[in-house]
Parts: C-alpha cells; sequence; structure tokens
C-alpha cells in the first residue's frame, strides 16, 4: 500500500488502514482481545468516574491507565522501507495499576532484586499499626517513611537482643502497601529479610 499517508490513521484510536496485517485466525483474537479490553475500560470508567473526594493524583492514574495503548497517550509511526505501509504503535502508560505497564514493572522489579539477594535463608515479616493510627498515616503519606525505618529498627533490635554476642547486621527488602486485601486503608510494610555475618 504505497499510497497509504499518515491521514489514514485516527489518532485516537489503535486501528491502522492496511490490506490485511494479520491472518483472519491472528484478526480474531485481536478483535477478541481490543472488545475484552474496551469493555473493561467502559466499565472501570463508569464505576470509577461515580466515586466522590478522590485525590487528584489518582484521578491522573486511572486515567492514564484507561487510556494506556489506545494512541491517546500518543503513538509512533514505523514505515516499511520496502512497501511503504505504515505501523502506528500507541505508548502505554507505564502506571503500576495498569494490567499489563504494572505487571512488567513488577517482573522487571522482581528480577533486579532477585539479582542482588544472597543465597542465604530468608524470612518474611509484615509490620502494620493500629486501626486507630491509621487515619493519620491517610491525610499525611510522608509518615509511611516512619513506618519503614521504624520496622527495621524492630528487626535490628529484635536480633540484637536474641543474639548479643554476634556481630551482625540485617539485610531487608521492604514494600510498603497501603491497602489490605479487602481494599480497606491499612498501611503495612512487608520485610524479606536476611541475616549478614
Amino acid at each position: 500500500m504505497a499510497n497509504q499517508s499518515l491521514a489514514d490513521f485516527d489518532t485516537d484510536d489503535n486501528s491502522y488502514i492496511s490490506e490485511k496485517p494479520f491472518s483472519d485466525e491472528e484478526r480474531s483474537s485481536w478483535i477478541a482481545y481490543s472488545s475484552k479490553s474496551a469493555l473493561f475500560r467502559a466499565i472501570f470508567a463508569a464505576f470509577f468516574f461515580t466515586l466522590k473526594n478522590i485525590p487528584a493524583y489518582i484521578i491522573d492514574t486511572v486515567t492514564k491507565m484507561l487510556q494506556c495503548g489506545t494512541g491517546k497517550l500518543g503513538f509512533t509511526m514505523y514505515q516499511c522501507p520496502s512497501c511503504g505501509q505504515y505501523k502506528k504503535v500507541p505508548f502505554t502508560c507505564k502506571t503500576r495499576l495498569c494490567c499489563s505497564c504494572g505487571n512488567l514493572y513488577n517482573m522487571q522489579r522482581a528480577n533486579a532484586i532477585a539479582e542482588k539477594m544472597f543465597n542465604v535463608n530468608h524470612r518474611h515479616a509484615v509490620f502494620t499499626i493500629p486501626d486507630t493510627l491509621r487515619p493519620y498515616f491517610q491525610n499525611d503519606r510522608e509518615l509511611l517513611d516512619l513506618l519503614f525505618s521504624t520496622a527495621y529498627d524492630t528487626i535490628y533490635d529484635v536480633i540484637h537482643s536474641v543474639c548479643p554476642k554476634l556481630d551482625v547486621t540485617p539485610g531487608a527488602i521492604a514494600v510498603c502497601h497501603t491497602f489490605s486485601r479487602s481494599s480497606r486503608w491499612n498501611p503495612h510494610i512487608h520485610y524479606d529479610k536476611q541475616t549478614i555475618m
């Protein structure tokens, strides 16, 4: 399709004009995926935007997630030097909320952490705070840093009280979750710790 031009592209959606970019089976699979993706976006948006008192940064993140891969966040255009056919590749949102981008981020982060781990025994610990203190952390997110340092200090103190004669330094990987499995505000720290002598 050498006569194809950039005018053939709609910048508001993820379509591009081509005679037959996929086999019939691939096309059916893509249409089914696109339909499910569009349905998810429509249902999610219809529910989410009825909620009240949502912080601006969450609205921004959700909006980006709903626009991920649609072309609304921009795109790159490629042209085949042989046939002149164009291919539009939409930008992704790169938010952790997104099922696609968030999963990719998690895999990359987990691999990067795994490369730095020592081959020793690890323990998992969870540190949380009482219900009565949670609103303070919800209103002032900077207090979450206090959770990290307090949890580490607790690990350090426990190890040194149990093994006072050993000169050990606990190493840890910590992750802060701000919600429970039931989606209620519950800031807590997950620690995977190892002891280095």
